[in-house]
């Protein structure tokens, strides 16, 4: 029979707690409890990329994270639209002809002078994607000029492997030329 913490009980358990750290020191500031993303922005080692270009119909573009010596803790991949459909593809493991350009990785802590260990690159070129491990549609609403938009990406976390690259590839399915910004969001632990 489970038996339930009765309000004595707990306040007994939180005396002898508060008595055990006026021991060691500890009553004068309460423990804090961080979620490990916050935990990660606290320490220096959560970053963001962001940025925003133009997509002829039927054409993609390329960003890719080339993960250094840590796991990178990806938590999201946001792509937003302004008109149509827009496929966004994750792949593992490309074959790299042209790493493009670099992108700064802002540190999520300004007060931190640490830097990110993955670098970042747009407009990469491939002779090959890789393994596809991810695909997200995106999709817009509306008809001709009456169209609008979408916003989607890969939320959640992904834990992607230390020394590895990744290719996050855009194409544009929708029927004209778009708008689109991307924001990429990790930590390294």
């Amino acid at each position: 029979m489970a038996s339930i913490l009765t309000q004595n009980a707990f306040r007994s358990i939180y005396d002898y707690m508060f008595r055990v750290g006026a021991l060691i020191g500890t009553t004068t500031r309460p423990a804090v409890v961080l979620e490990e993303i916050n935990d990660a922005v606290h320490n220096g080692v959560a970053f963001q990329v962001d940025g925003r270009d133009s997509l002829t119909n039927g054409s993609s573009f390329n960003f890719m994270a080339k993960v250094g010596a840590l796991p990178l803790h990806f938590i999201d991949f946001t792509l937003e639209t302004t008109d149509g459909e827009v496929i966004l593809e994750l792949y593992e493991n490309p074959t790299i002809t042209s790493n493009g350009t670099a992108v700064t990785s802002n540190n999520k802590n300004r007060s931190s002078t640490n830097t990110s260990l993955t670098a970042c690159y747009s407009g990469t070129t491939v002779s090959s994607s890789g393994t596809l491990i991810a695909r997200h549609h995106i999709l817009g609403t509306g008809h001709g000029a009456f169209s609008a938009g979408g916003s989607g990406g890969f939320g959640g976390e992904w834990l992607l492997k230390p020394d590895e690259d990744y290719l996050f590839k855009i194409t544009n399915s929708s029927g004209s030329t778009i708008q689109y910004s991307v924001n990429f969001y990790y930590f390294e632990k």
